[in-house]
């Protein structure tokens, strides 16, 4: 017989011990009366030992049984009844579920406001064992008590540990976001809701603190909506439709932007006489180049394939991809910095916030598919004016020795030194044969000095980190004009690096941003310490919300997000 029912028998055998206690019916003398409190009052102390000691047992379980179905029991449930002496938490001495029971209850109806379901917690069971409870007297009243008991904590504790770690496993490129603000006991915070039949100032310790994150729930809300309306209809293949086009497709298009709130409506204009009329109009052409900013496409207002392939995006699929940002959002630091760098890669986009007041936004390239930009939080400590660029052995290996066996003069048009492992000294390269050259064995560094042609441009701004990551100019100006900009090798090229100086260094007096480009200037190569370090995180929201209100997505640009959705293992 296994473990489980074992229990399951101790409990049974537990209660029908307090059933033995029952006394018949009698008349009761005056003096026998007294006799008689005594022993009821004795008999509540007995049977309350006996579900304390029953709660005691199922509690350090792997699994909660309930009307004989189990469920995976949180790692944290045992501490929880111990605090409290296994006593019962939802329940009161007389079996009667607490006020918490009911409010707890009903802000687990609401999880799908945190895009989550209510039966990822046991909703349904619970609601429908409270229920069975008013059918059940005696033994099976006081087992199924201690069983719904266990359960709702269960469900508390797992519920509270989603909304504060996260749910969802992101996979191993996520492995380095981790919940780093000093410990909160679940435990404690539970407890203290149930005493106070209050849950809410436990949601403001446990959510995040960013205004995205509300914002993101709306947004959820928003598109829950359009879903339960039917969504929204595809827009059927063929040539490119623009302004001045008439085709049937084009209210097909009309439709589908009226249903996702890009086609705005003038005051007293007939809906169903424009959606269904067949011209394109630049009432329509405004709509479409909304719909195109909101999704990081080009804003030609044209609707050609790469636009039309994101209008057919279904709107379950939105939904998804809304909850498992929420739940990256839950993964993150409650708090990102008083002043912070934050690099969203789907975006190709940089922002400085200081003070929870965006100060800085510009556009940034990140790495190729086959060059991951890692996501990450490290804190940037210096600054380096005029850098040399130390080419990766990788980048040796693959790209500039076929470049110097096709050119022997490849090294000296590019201002590359060779460089010693051994003692740091530049090496002459003239009498060296390149084809017998093995990259493996190459005990030199080859560094590009700075310049105009130096990949690493003017500044380079450094958070030292395992993956050798950092932010960077570039002379390649041009490629910040392309929608979609994964160029590099896994370093971030910024588009305004003067800018992002000036934000750096705007509490340091002694840089301001007229003496940076003097420093620059001057062609020397040059550290600059920041005053105070300054947190960088390199994240992967592919959807957010602006401030102006409208709700943006992006593209899964890595494949990051193709296997999420998984449930961890819950039991915390």
């Amino acid at each position: 017989m296994s473990k489980k029912y074992i229990t399951i028998s101790c409990l049974f055998y537990l209660v029908f011990i307090v059933s033995c206690m029952a006394q018949p019916n009698a008349v009761l003398t005056e003096p026998k009366l007294k006799e008689q409190k005594n022993e009821i009052k004795s008999e509540k102390v007995f049977e309350s030992s006996i579900i304390n000691r029953t709660v005691k047992i199922a509690a350090k379980e792997k699994f909660i049984i309930v009307d004989n179905k189990k469920y995976p029991s949180s790692k944290l449930l045992n501490s929880f009844y111990k605090t409290r002496k296994y006593n019962l938490a939802w329940f009161k001495s007389n079996l009667e579920p607490r006020k918490a029971f009911f409010t707890y209850l009903k802000l687990l109806k609401n999880a799908n406001y945190e895009g989550l379901e209510p039966n990822f917690y046991y909703f349904q069971e619970i609601e429908d064992n409270i229920l069975e409870l008013e059918n059940l007297t005696g033994n099976d009243l006081i087992l199924r008590v201690i069983q719904l008991d266990l359960l709702v904590s269960n469900s508390n504790l797992q519920y509270f540990s989603d909304l504060l770690f996260g749910r969802y496993e992101l996979g191993p490129n996520f492995s380095e976001l981790s919940y780093s603000e000093p410990y909160i006991n679940l435990v404690n915070i539970i407890n203290k809701s149930i005493a106070k039949n209050n849950f809410k100032s436990a949601l403001k310790i446990i959510l995040p603190e960013s205004r995205v994150y509300y914002s993101l729930r709306e947004a959820l809300k928003e598109y829950e909506e359009i879903y339960a309306n039917g969504g929204w209809q595809t827009v059927p293949p063929g040539p490119t439709l623009k302004k001045g086009t008439t085709n049937v497709r084009v209210v097909f298009l009309k439709h589908r932007l009226y249903r996702s709130g890009d086609l705005k409506l003038y005051a007293n204009q007939n809906a169903e006489q424009y959606l269904n009329n067949n011209f394109f109009d630049d009432q329509l052409f405004a709509a479409v180049s909304e719909f195109q900013k909101r999704h990081g496409l080009k804003q030609d207002g044209e609707v050609g394939n790469n636009t039309l392939n994101s209008l057919n995006i279904p709107i379950d699929y939105k939904l998804t991809s809304i909850k498992i940002n929420l739940d990256l959002w839950r993964k993150l630091p409650r708090n990102l910095g008083d002043k912070y760098i934050l690099v969203n890669v789907p975006a190709f986009k940089l922002y400085g916030v200081e003070n929870n007041q965006k100060l800085l936004d510009m556009r940034v390239i990140v790495g190729r598919l086959d060059w991951n930009t890692p996501v990450f939080s490290e804190y940037m400590e210096y600054v380096v004016v005029n850098p040399f660029w130390n080419i990766p052995s990788s980048i040796f290996a693959d790209e500039v020795l076929p470049e110097i066996k096709k050119d022997p003069d490849y090294l000296k048009k590019k201002n590359i030194e060779v460089v010693s492992l051994s003692n740091a000294s530049v090496e002459n390269t003239e009498y060296v044969n390149w084809y017998e050259v093995d990259p493996k064995n190459f005990n030199y560094r080859l560094r590009q000095q700075p310049g105009a042609a130096n990949p690493l441009g003017r500044l380079k701004f450094m958070l030292p980190n395992k993956h050798s990551v950092y932010l960077h100019d570039t002379p390649t100006k041009s490629l910040f004009n392309r929608s979609n900009r994964r160029f590099s090798h896994g370093c971030i090229r910024i588009e305004k690096p003067l800018d992002l100086a000036d934000f750096v260094f705007n509490d340091d007096n002694a840089w301001d941003a007229q003496k940076v480009q003097n420093a620059i200037n001057s062609g020397a190569s040059n550290n600059i310490y920041l005053k105070q370090p300054i947190p960088v995180h390199i994240l992967y929201f592919t959807v957010w919300v602006e401030d102006n209100g409208s709700i943006h997505f992006r593209d899964d640009v890595y494949n990051f997000f193709s296997s999420s959705g998984t449930s961890k293992d819950n039991s915390i």
